[in-house]
């Protein structure tokens, strides 16, 4: 395994990184202000041609089932990306917290683990929010999953490790399967 050499950007903020469905590894940097958004091109550091949108107020992205990209930022909301171009967005209705974690539910609720402000169900329009967990000064990493009809929220803090069954789509015939 080799190392990669550090990305562009401002090397005193923090950078969040994933790797897409093909192998390519990706990295963000949270902040305010614009950082490097882009991917290891097997040569070098490469910024997509949405860079610029996601990197602006920057929070979180993430991998989807279909080989999308999801993306977090404090100004434009959720940003769905499919074949390198941004193709919908959902304005949020209160200002993402600091996450450490999101993921999709299979009705398309959004949930978020904040770094310090707890956990959040979004509704898939973003306008409601549902804090769940709002401890002080605790950081939680989330863990999303579903079982059959099932599915699950494991979450973790300094304290504890919870399990919880969130939905059992079976008893609600208008969600996706």
């Amino acid at each position: 395994m080799q190392q990669l050499p550090t990305p562009p950007g401002d090397k005193d903020r923090d950078y969040k990184g994933d790797v897409d469905w093909t192998g390519r590894i990706w990295v963000g940097q949270v902040s305010e202000r614009p950082g490097f958004f882009g991917f290891w091109n097997g040569k070098q550091w490469e910024e997509p041609a949405f860079a610029g949108t996601v990197a602006e107020n920057y929070v979180w992205f993430g991998f989807d089932r279909d080989g999308g990209m999801t993306a977090l930022n404090s100004r434009d909301g959720i940003l769905k990306i499919k074949d390198n171009q941004i193709v919908s967005r959902v304005p949020l209705s209160e200002k993402l917290p600091e996450t450490w974690a999101a993921n999709f539910d299979s009705r398309n609720n959004l949930w978020i683990s904040s770094v310090q402000q707890g956990l959040y169900r979004i509704s898939p329009d973003g306008q409601e929010w549902t804090p769940l967990l709002r401890p002080r000064g605790a950081n939680f990493k989330l863990v999303f999953f579903e079982v059959g009809s099932v599915c699950f929220l494991r979450w973790f803090s300094r304290a504890s490790i919870h399990l919880e069954r969130e939905s059992d789509r079976s008893n609600n015939p208008a969600a996706p399967s």
